[in-house]
């Protein structure tokens, strides 16, 4: 047996501790295939070979059917690695008999998943077999969590864990105030009344066993300081509907989350580097590229401002992501975090954890998350990465750089001891 693969087959073993996730505690498995397969990894990559959009985003036809039509696109998407995460859960999880899910079977999978889910232990099942301990999931600031604490993992410790996502929050639309006066029960007219909003649900998350927040940043962020009184005009501006200095608000928002971040004792998880909506007739999470030419320079203020707020940061393109191990190595407070999305494969964790390695000390990293919408992709997206950590780990021991020992502490330390650490869980 290869070095790789006992490397592996202890690695397997480390409980997932998953700090990023869009699981809805509510409904966490899928009730039938559409519900995996609607994932935007897999629609977007369809409805750029022809699938309508329109029979992707309507409720007709039926998920039975539009299951049927997607498999149709399955053939051309066998060498990418969502259709590999595909595979690894159809036969893990749900006893898929066959080597490709294709248009002449699709229909087992979906009576298969249709079965599986009528389990009422399902949830567990799922757990038990992907090793899942600890599942973060994003909620918006004035989301219900109520039930979320009851769900407990084999530990008799909460398996769900909110995380307090502020994307709305840094442009305070009329969409947002409404839902936080809402939640809060109380008008928002100035902003002070809107960062007293904020600061209620703070506090309501963390009763809830909220560890963190969360944030999706352009490719070029950029942080300075606002004086309250130009904060408050600009937050004026926006109630009012008139010219304001999005940029600069934006800014003292940063600010002002991270410094409740910090009275918190809380995390501040950033992902930065996507470009929005680039693609304006596209699907649900279809619309969204990255920016190769980014840079987290413009993160400098609250970095040096909040050193005592720990921001596991995660990057887009491979070209940012040296900047990100540099940053690592010198900011006792940064952290490398993840492969995100389109970085998010094997070839480029292995190209990007390896040059992490190699600049940064293993403890300022966090090792992966799954960003999955159902708890079935956790262990398959998690177990793509393992697989490629190993790899990489077999080399440094055949180079006799570290002991194969030191090789399953690194594992342990980016899989599991880092990440729950940070979260102080």
């Amino acid at each position: 047996m290869n070095i790789a693969k006992r490397i592996y087959e202890q690695i397997h073993k480390i409980p997932i501790v998953d700090i990023h996730t869009h699981v809805d505690f509510k409904g966490p498995f899928a009730k039938n295939a559409w519900q995996i397969l609607s994932y935007h990894y897999f629609t977007e990559m369809a409805h750029s070979q022809g699938m309508p959009g329109a029979i992707i985003e309507s409720e007709r036809p039926s998920d039975k059917e539009k299951t049927e039509k997607l498999s149709k696109y399955f053939t051309c998407m066998q060498t990418t690695q969502p259709y590999s995460w595909l595979m690894d859960l159809s036969q893990k999880l749900f006893d898929f008999p066959h080597e490709q899910i294709n248009s002449k079977n699709w229909a087992v999978f979906y009576k298969q998943v249709g079965e599986k889910s009528k389990n009422p232990e399902r949830l567990e099942e799922i757990c038990k077999l992907s090793n899942i301990e600890m599942i973060s999931t994003t909620n918006l600031p004035w989301e219900n969590l109520d039930g979320i604490e009851k769900y407990k993992n084999k530990k008799s410790k909460q398996l769900f864990v909110p995380t307090f996502r502020v994307d709305s929050l840094l442009t305070a639309d009329r969409n947002t105030i409404k839902n936080l006066e809402k939640s809060v029960g109380s008008g928002i007219c100035v902003l002070k009344d809107y960062e007293n909003a904020i600061i209620k649900r703070v506090s309501y998350f963390m009763k809830k066993g909220a560890k963190s927040f969360a944030v999706s940043l352009d490719s070029n962020p950029m942080t300075m300081y606002v004086g309250k009184r130009e904060a408050e005009e600009n937050f004026n501006a926006i109630v009012k509907n008139k010219p304001s200095n999005t940029l600069k608000f934006k800014a003292h928002m940063l600010d002002f989350l991270s410094s409740l971040c910090e009275k918190n004792k809380l995390l501040f998880q950033l992902m930065v580097g996507v470009e929005r909506d680039v693609y304006e007739k596209g699907i649900p999470g279809g619309k969204d590229i990255f920016q190769p030419n980014g840079t987290l320079l413009g993160l400098k203020y609250i970095l040096n401002k909040y050193s005592k707020v720990n921001y596991p940061i995660s990057v887009l393109s491979s070209n940012e992501d040296k900047e990100l191990a540099v940053y690592a190595r010198i900011f006792p407070n940064v952290y490398a975090s993840g492969h995100w999305w389109f970085e998010n494969t094997y070839e480029s964790v292995k190209i990007n954890l390896k040059n992490r390695l190699s600049l940064t000390p293993y403890t300022k990293m966090i090792g992966q998350y799954s960003d999955a919408y159902t708890a079935e992709l956790i262990g398959a997206k998690i177990d793509m990465y393992k697989h490629a950590l190993s790899d990489i780990l077999e080399e440094y021991v055949n180079e006799k750089i570290i002991s194969t020992q030191t090789a399953l502490d690194i594992a342990k330390s980016l899989l599991y001891n880092s990440p729950k650490k940070l979260l102080g869980i």
